[in-house]
């Protein structure tokens, strides 16, 4: 009998000891929250992102590469526009057209910030007037150079759009000289270098986070100053050495003097152009 109950006892321990042991080595599970039948939007698998989104207030490096068109406004200051007297009559001219390659890199503080821009270009045009002989006489100017700015940059931009108004000093240095046509290959060349002033104005859609396609129109001003001088051509040049005993004294005048001016003065464009902005 106590043989029994000893043995009864020993087996209830050993089989308790057991239960205890596996669980322990079972993991807690929490119980399922409830199930949310009205007024809980369902939980999204979409990404987060929060990364990618293009915040407002962003500061860094920001840097634009543009291709422009460039567009005269008023007159060259080129002889037949300021002296026509002096080498016939009815003068005229077109107004100048080109393009440019422009390029910036500056930094920005949530709105304000700065940059410095860079560009090459080439324009012309021609002038065409009446010689002292009657004849029907043209010539065209071709400006080759280059131009610099540091510029003051502000910015209003959302999730989609920004828009950048920057202007500052700047400066140009410029090749010009007479050509048959525009484009062309520029004869009697002179150069001239010049304080400037430019002022920008764009509209920018955001197509990533640092990435935007850019539609512009920049002004820029320069002053050519007393002139650069070159020769008015066959009319004035070769009349000089081959008939300067069978010309009026007039027109041998203004083959004595076929120097003439091919820009002078205040040179203003407007260059509306397409590029691209990196950075925020």
């Amino acid at each position: 009998m106590l043989r029994t109950l000893v043995v009864t006892a020993a087996a209830s321990f050993i089989l308790s000891s057991a239960s205890i042991a596996l669980a322990d080595d079972v993991p807690d599970v929490a119980p399922a929250p409830p199930i949310a039948t009205t007024g809980v939007k369902p939980t999204s698998t979409e990404p987060d992102r929060a990364a990618e989104k293009k915040v407002d207030d962003e500061v860094g490096v920001v840097g634009t590469i543009s291709l422009a068109a460039a567009m005269r406004l008023g007159s060259v200051g080129s002889e037949a526009d300021v002296s026509c007297a002096k080498i016939g009559s009815s003068c005229s001219s077109s107004s100048d057209t080109g393009g440019a390659f422009l390029f910036s890199v500056g930094y920005m503080w949530k709105y304000l910030g700065f940059d410095v821009l860079g560009g090459f270009g080439i324009d012309g045009g021609e002038h065409r007037y009446t010689s002292l002989k009657g004849n029907q006489e043209s010539y065209t100017t071709e400006r080759i150079g280059g131009v610099a700015a540091l510029r003051v940059r502000g910015q209003i931009q959302n999730e989609n759009f920004r828009g950048v108004l920057a202007l500052g000093p700047g400066i140009a240095f410029r090749a010009v000289g007479r050509a048959d046509s525009f484009p062309g290959t520029p004869q009697d060349v002179g150069t001239y270098f010049s304080p400037a002033f430019t002022m920008d104005l764009n509209g920018q859609w955001r197509m990533g986070k640092s990435t935007s396609l850019v539609l512009g129109a920049m002004l820029w001003v320069e002053d050519a100053g007393a002139g650069v001088k070159g020769l008015v051509g066959s009319s004035a040049a070769g009349a000089a050495s081959q008939y300067a005993n069978q010309i009026p004294a007039g027109y041998a005048t203004q083959a004595a003097q076929a120097d003439f001016r091919m820009v002078s003065g205040m040179q203003a464009s407007v260059m509306p152009y397409l590029g691209l902005q990196f950075g925020p």
